[in-house]
């Protein structure tokens, strides 16, 4: 029941939002976010100490991020120019996870 639910509101979510649609086809396999995280689209600029990257969203601002554990599980590299998926909680705004390094479109 609740999956259903779950299914009936991440469609109309995703038809509603270009950026949900664009993390499904790159990213099958990350988790939708708790009812708190907001979910943003953005290219690292700087790798910092201590395992945190410089990211700059797509609205402009820049926050600092750190790898998600999956994705260190995975040992999944980021470089400078890598377009990543950042989960942020809505109370820090200025601190996220990233959660998901998109692939680039093949030539």
């Amino acid at each position: 029941m609740l999956r259903k639910l779950f299914i009936m509101l991440t469609t109309a979510f995703m038809l509603a939002s270009p950026l949900k649609l664009v993390a499904a086809t790159h990213c099958d396999a990350v988790k939708p976010p708790s009812g708190e995280a907001l979910i943003f689209a953005g290219i690292v600029s700087a790798k910092l100490k201590s395992g945190r990257y410089s990211v700059k969203l797509e609205n402009e601002h820049t926050i600092h991020a750190h790898i998600a554990g999956k994705m260190r599980e995975n040992r999944t590299r980021l470089l400078v120019g890598d377009s990543v998926l950042v989960e942020m909680p809505s109370y820090d705004l200025l601190k996220g996870r990233i959660v998901c390094r998109m692939s680039s479109p093949r030539e």
